[in-house]
């Protein structure tokens, strides 16, 4: 059972009993789906244009370095650093204009505006925190990593590097759709999120009855955890924990659809 200690309480995806997280996390899931992401592409192609062309000014400019970390950290959008500051009021006002606007737009909050989703408006406030805060650090902190372990694997970088430039020859030829044929591209966000994992913690638990674990005899009103990097690093898991970017096999997982607690993203 989770337990409700935050802002967003129990109307979040996160809180949320398990029927209705079920069905929240469907809803969410749906603004990451590859058709919304198609649907979005013009607004997310417009953000990474204006980074790598900001990019290459800096670099044309005569800096020697650049420090990919804090650009990470800035290639966000204006409107979810502004939510940082001050998350839940500021959410709240955003959300609230985004409410109004039912039905006029596609983004990754289409499916739980839809008046037929049976989502209050307690609840969509709730959960565009979640993903305002879920979207921010989550992602700059990925690519950092990434940026990180290729830089320290030089023959996988060039590897990367071979496959990328050999499959398009302009960089109009990249779009959602045909990144998707880059394997070992893919694999190494992927490789990045299990030796560098982007979320410190994990999601709060509680146990409201005595319960028996993979650990052992757990009582009541007891907060068990398992964090990620001993998890992902577990040798029972993985042969070589310690190699990196990325695995020589990218495993195909099959989502569980009856699980109300498959990852949305």
């Amino acid at each position: 059972m989770f337990y409700e200690n935050t802002s967003a309480g129990e109307a979040s995806v996160f809180y949320a009993p398990g029927e209705r997280h079920g069905r929240l996390r469907r809803l969410l899931s749906h603004g990451f789906s590859e058709k919304a992401m198609r649907e979005q592409e013009e607004t997310i192609q417009k953000y990474v244009s204006a980074f790598i062309r900001r990019l290459h000014e800096h670099c044309a400019a005569g800096k020697s370095t650049v420090d990919m970390v804090q650009w990470y950290n800035r290639f966000v959008p204006a409107r979810l650093v502004q939510v940082r500051k001050d998350h839940w009021q500021m959410t709240r006002e955003k959300a609230m204009r985004r409410w109004q606007m039912r039905g006029k737009r596609s983004d990754l909050v289409t499916r739980i505006t839809d008046p037929d989703s049976g989502i209050t408006l307690h609840e969509f406030i709730a959960n565009s925190t979640t993903l305002a805060i879920s979207g921010s650090d989550t992602t700059s902190t990925v690519l950092s990593g990434v940026m990180y372990y290729l830089v320290k694997n030089p023959e996988k970088l060039r590897k990367l590097e071979q496959e990328v430039r050999s499959t398009f020859s302009s960089e109009e030829e990249i779009n959602i759709t045909t990144v998707n044929g880059l394997s070992y591209m893919l694999a190494c966000p992927d490789e990045a999120m299990r030796i560098y994992p982007p979320v410190a913690g994990n999601l709060p638990h509680r146990t409201r009855i005595p319960e028996q674990m993979a650990c052992g005899f757990v009582p009541a009103d007891v907060y068990p955890e398992v964090f990620a990097t001993m998890l992902l690093t577990d040798r029972g898991r993985r042969p070589f924990p310690s190699s990196t970017m990325p695995c020589a096999i990218r495993p195909s997982i099959s989502p569980n659809p009856t699980s109300s607690f498959q990852n949305v993203g």
